[in-house]
């Protein structure tokens, strides 16, 4: 099984990197598409509270309370300049959603209230013709499936930490998938489809439900070659691409070009605008830099990804004293990434 799915993602990932003129959601929409995955991880988050209902575990309560944490840091401070009535009636709904959960009350007014906040929130941040754009619609499968507390790292997270209430994360990404998929298979050829169902059933046997299996996979990496399969076959149905990683060197020089306005952004006590710029590239940073940055300038992966990680409080890593500094440095070791990358 792992062994067709890695033959069929380097086969669409071949033909959708020799295409010509493909859409670039990533390069062309990076601050719209991390908006719309916090709203989504919010929503996830809320489908998770919902299937449970009473909250019973401090570990699933932290899950929760993320929605107010990194989902919203994704895009609130754009919410509150673009519609501030909005945004405050999302965050007073969201803080009544943890507050239910935390006193161990039922949630579902709660959640309903939310949800239609949230959906005002979408439209504000994502346009008409962005929500209806299947390449759009690919990028934001290929983050729910890829990036964190997606359906593969949410596995990886769960058997690496052993933290095993990240997995309702995972189930519920994946339902969220199938919905857009739903939007999507129209489009797709009866093979594609074929395949499609194929990996969309093999991550299912892996989330089956909301709750945690009693048996887990051995292999924290399980669910990575499914998914990465899937957004393989997207990449083929929407015509776009939709690895932000082929060339390194191009992708350091971009998030170069969104941190210098968060840089600007912190100068004028825009923290919150800021951040929304820190979020956007710290994911394909640690996704598709990292690595590779920490064999070739080890330096510089220290500083970048120790600034990322400090302004997002990863790891309890403490806030940087002066964000400014502290984002002026991360620009300048970006542009030395991008001089040891090629770009």
């Amino acid at each position: 099984m792992k062994r067709i799915l890695a033959v069929l993602t380097i086969g669409a990932f071949l033909a959708v990197a020799a295409a010509q003129d493909v859409s670039e959601p990533f390069f062309d929409d990076t601050l719209t598409l991390s908006r719309a995955y916090g709203l989504e991880m919010v929503a996830a988050r809320l489908r998770v509270l919902e299937a449970y209902s009473i909250i019973e575990d401090d570990d699933l309560l932290e899950q929760i309370e993320k929605m107010q944490g990194r989902d919203s840091g994704r895009f609130l401070g754009t919410l509150e300049a673009r519609d501030a009535d909005v945004a405050a009636r999302l965050v007073a709904a969201l803080t009544e959603v943890e507050d239910a959960a935390e006193d161990g009350e039922d949630p579902t007014a709660a959640i309903a209230e939310a949800r239609g906040v949230w959906t005002e929130a979408y439209a504000v941040l994502v346009s008409e013709a962005q929500r209806n754009d299947p390449a759009f619609k690919g990028a934001l499968m290929a983050d729910l499936l890829l990036e964190d507390d997606g359906v593969a790292e949410a596995l990886e997270d769960a058997l690496e930490e052993e933290e095993f209430l990240e997995l309702p994360n995972g189930w519920s990404a994946l339902v969220r998938v199938n919905q857009l998929w739903s939007e999507l298979e129209p489009l797709a050829t009866d093979e594609q489809k074929s395949f499609a169902d194929q990996y969309l059933g093999f991550m299912a046997e892996i989330y089956p439900s909301h709750e945690v299996p009693e048996t887990l996979p051995d292999n924290p990496e399980e669910a990575e070659a499914p998914a990465q399969s899937m957004v393989g076959i997207l990449e083929s149905v929407t015509g776009a691409s939709l690895y932000s990683g082929r060339d390194l060197g191009r992708l350091s020089a971009h998030l170069e070009t969104i941190v210098a306005p968060a840089c600007q952004a912190f100068a004028a006590g825009n923290d919150a605008v800021a951040m929304e710029h820190i979020y956007a590239t710290r994911n394909p940073y640690r996704k598709q830099l990292r690595r590779l940055l920490d064999l070739v300038a080890p330096d510089v992966h220290a500083v970048a990804g120790g600034i990322l990680d400090a302004f997002v409080g990863a790891d309890d890593a403490p806030a940087p004293e002066n964000a400014v500094t502290a984002c002026n440095e991360l620009l300048e070791a970006l542009e030395e990434a991008t001089a040891a990358l090629g770009g």
